[in-house]
């Protein structure tokens, strides 16, 4: 269908669409850069906006001063038994070798506290190291600890040859993660558009026309990354964005300009010239594409009203993707085909008449061809009903086998170090320090920690939670007093370890749980979902007490 005469002179409507194009450009240049480190500005933790989570970490950071609010796990094999002589000397090596490094709050091993939670029952021992604020995320600080760790052990190595240092945590495991996935987008990209362009020859029969396709889909990609790193800053942004990115950049980004590139060769084979076409392009495809686009943003604007970080930022990635495709083929595409002209049905591949056959290549078949199978799906509407829905049906129907959750068994990148220092951890049965639950528990002032009605309640909230099956350990003052009942063992406590566990304005402690082996993601999902309906009141014996909770796992799923 040919537009409808206009007003505009072909120079008229030449600089018009370099003007859109220019401010399209300009836009992309903006983003482009921002790109580059855009997965270290995106998040691997999960996230849940006003969730008790956040409401805890924010506390133990910025009201307790925790020096180990965020902390990762040292994992020590191959050193003799940490009560001997060697191992001590070895660990206390390692301990100032890590106070050292910049950012590290506060370093805990069994030097400082002869805890059994420190020595692991196959003989391998863990120290735990805070990590700071400052300058830069804590996953940015993982770099330098691992370099620390390996000159750590190359210095043991002469004495100790079976020695290995590493770091786990939830900081190095998302650290690890985000350098995985990261890595995944690369190999994905890597494998996917070699074969895309050769499906674009094979429709277009030509090298310059798809390249075009391509070429948007990568611009989308690299302008939604851009996007992305700039609204990382102001809202939490899952690292699934990169991986969205792809996956949409390529299928929208292609798919639009796939249109545009075949309807502008169309108009070209009708006669008209390379303006004319380029308009023709622009009013028809354009107006599709806008309608598409829309609809693909309704779907995922729903999304953004979930206040889980990696929902909402599915809905983010798709919003950006489907508005940025939409934009570079509406305004920059036109512009560059304006200027291509018959240049556009440049470097022509010699393929079989099948596969170019009509004016845009396969894509492009014989309008007789799609007449006779639209007559034969409206001509038989049942059978084509049942043929096409079946399979649907059948597939919609394994939803119901969804499980919400982790997946069972090994699904962790099992080459990350971070994951090879988890295992060790299990084998040393001590992994519940990685997957600890932290309870934070709020008392009146007539009955603050520091005072003996206090200290009583937190004792009975602390045996609670011991007495559960599901817990291996429970650590707050109660047990760090070794069972006294006298607050004034307070003051007897080293400063950095009455941070961790009391807040500044004696009202609040910590209780930290750290879960049994045995105790599967899931079931500590529940178990904290239990926790919500437990009467603190009842089980401290004081009235207004109040607890938050805060699982690694719900941080991390």
């Amino acid at each position: 269908m040919v537009m409808p005469e206009t007003h505009s002179t072909p120079a008229g409507s030449a600089r018009r669409r370099r003007w859109v194009a220019m401010t399209a450009f300009t836009l992309a240049l903006i983003l482009i850069p921002f790109s580059h480190n855009a997965g270290g500005r995106l998040e691997t933790a999960f996230h849940i906006k006003g969730g008790e989570a956040e409401a805890v970490d924010r506390e133990l950071t910025q009201r307790f001063q925790s020096p180990y609010a965020h902390r990762l796990i040292t994992v020590i094999k191959g050193l003799p038994d940490p009560e001997s002589v060697e191992g001590s000397n070895a660990i206390d090596l390692i301990v100032n070798g890590l106070r050292t490094q910049p950012r590290v709050s506060g370093v805990l091993s069994r030097l400082d506290w002869p805890d059994p939670l420190f020595v692991g029952k196959d003989g391998g021992t863990l120290v735990i190291v805070g990590l700071g604020p400052g300058a830069g995320s804590e996953e940015s600080q993982i770099p330098a600890l691992r370099t620390k760790a390996i000159e750590l052990q190359n210095q043991l190595r002469p004495q100790f040859p079976g020695v290995t240092i590493q770091l786990t945590g939830e900081t190095p495991l998302n650290f690890d993660f985000r350098k995985v996935s990261a890595d995944d987008v690369n190999r994905a990209e890597v494998r996917v558009l070699p074969v895309t362009l050769i499906l674009l020859l094979i429709a277009f029969g030509s090298v310059t026309a798809a390249m075009l396709p391509l070429g948007v889909g990568l611009l989308a990609i690299s302008m939604t990354m851009g996007a992305a790193a700039l609204l990382a800053d102001h809202m939490h942004l899952s690292i699934l964005v990169g991986n969205l990115a792809t996956m949409l950049g390529l299928g929208l980004g292609i798919d639009y300009a796939l249109l545009m590139v075949s309807r502008f060769r169309e108009a070209l084979s009708e006669g008209h010239d390379a303006n004319e076409a380029a308009d023709i392009a622009a009013h028809q495809a354009g107006r599709t594409l806008i309608i598409s686009a829309a609809t693909v943003a309704i779907g995922f604007a729903a999304l953004l009203t979930v206040p889980i970080s990696e929902i909402s930022s599915i809905g983010v990635a798709g919003l950006l993707v489907a508005s940025l495709s939409v934009l570079i083929c509406t305004c920059i595409l036109p512009w560059v085909l304006g200027l291509l002209g018959v240049r556009v049905n440049s470097w022509r591949l010699h393929l079989p008449a099948f596969w170019h056959s009509g004016s845009s290549g396969i894509l492009a078949s014989p309008k007789a061809r799609w007449r006779r199978w639209g007559h034969a799906v409206t001509g038989r509407p049942w059978i084509a009903l049942l043929t096409a829905g079946l399979p649907l049906l059948f597939l919609a129907f394994q939803a119901l086998r969804i499980s919400p959750g982790l997946p069972p068994g090994n699904w962790l990148p099992a080459g990350a170090e971070s994951v090879q220092a988890l295992h060790s951890l299990e084998g040393m049965g001590r992994s519940g320090i990685v997957q600890s639950l932290r309870v934070v528990l709020e008392l009146p002032k007539s009955a603050s920690p520091s005072t003996p009605a206090g200290w009583k309640a937190m004792s009975r909230l602390t045996d609670y939670l011991a007495k559960d099956p599901r817990c291996s350990e429970v650590v707050s003052l109660a047990t760090l007093s070794g069972g006294a009942e006298d607050p004034r063992i307070l003051s007897q406590l080293p400063e950095d370890t009455r941070r961790s566990l009391l807040r500044n304005d004696g009202l609040a402690t910590l209780i930290e749980v750290l879960p049994a082996a045995v105790v599967t993601p899931a079931d500590q999902i529940h178990w904290v979902r239990e926790l919500h309906s437990v009467d603190v009141a009842k089980i401290t014996g004081i009235a207004g007490a109040v607890h938050w909770r805060d699982s690694s796992d719900q941080r991390r799923l």
